[in-house]
């Protein structure tokens, strides 16, 4: 599911906002080599990152404390002294992936300015505050 959730991202930033993105680490470790943070997906496209998180079944709860972390993030940069994260971005934006997004958890997501991805049919359903995408998972 993480490949496909992410895969689904890559799309919908190439295909709906014409962006082109950059992989990032996923795993963020301090100084010491401890692991601080890590994500499903990190993603940077112009002064954009993205953060990923996927869960077969996205509650409210998860959803928050995705929110969370994403708020967070910031600060566990400064503690992060990896050369990858030495890069320059203005927005930050967390992307909840799963394969069961309830109504109340998309609600949380869209109140807290998270974008979220989950199946419709048989593609992969991804809505932002830009442009709401259907990729087609091809099998």
């Amino acid at each position: 599911m993480e490949a496909e959730t992410l895969l689904s991202m890559k799309t919908y930033l190439m295909e709906k906002l014409l962006a082109s993105y950059i992989d990032l680490p996923t795993d963020i470790y301090d100084s010491k080599g401890k692991q601080i943070q890590e994500w499903d997906g990190v993603l940077l496209s112009g002064d954009t990152l993205y953060l990923l998180v996927a869960k077969h079944s996205m509650s409210v709860e998860k959803v928050k404390e995705m929110a969370g972390r994403v708020k967070h993030f910031p600060k566990i940069m400064e503690l992060s002294t990896q050369k990858k994260f030495n890069i320059k971005y203005n927005k930050i934006v967390g992307v909840a992936c799963g394969t069961q997004i309830p109504d109340e958890s998309r609600l949380e997501a869209r109140r807290l300015g998270i974008m979220i991805v989950y199946p419709s049919g048989r593609r992969y359903l991804v809505e932002s505050d830009k442009i709401d995408f259907d990729y087609a998972i091809e099998r």
